[in-house]
């Protein structure tokens, strides 16, 4: 059991905090890049992206680490008309590149 929690237990996840950290990133990605977001396919799945948030919490990540994240892969997929991820399977290294630049 190596999670770097500082030995807390993780809290459940609130559904009202997945929906905040995602009207962020919405609002984030709308300033950066209006017309990307406009071009969204129809069948965006944005459920994909509230799992991808509660995965990313339950690693671990900070709020503003998930944002950034669903921020980066909303912008991402956008970009390449895909569907989102919906896992943080690369959040050990978003947590190891945090730590890295310190």
């Amino acid at each position: 059991m190596s999670n770097d929690m500082n030995g807390k237990s993780p809290l459940p996840i609130d559904e009202s905090q997945i929906d905040r950290i995602l009207q962020s990133t919405w609002e984030h990605a709308a300033r950066i890049n209006p017309n990307l977001l406009a071009k969204l396919r129809v069948d965006y799945q944005f459920k994909r992206l509230r799992k991808l948030i509660k995965d990313c919490l339950e690693r671990g990540l900070s709020e503003a680490e998930t944002h950034d994240h669903t921020l980066q892969e909303l912008l991402r997929s956008a970009g390449a008309n895909r569907q989102p991820q919906d896992t943080c399977a690369d959040a050990p290294m978003l947590i190891g590149s945090q730590g890295a630049s310190s």
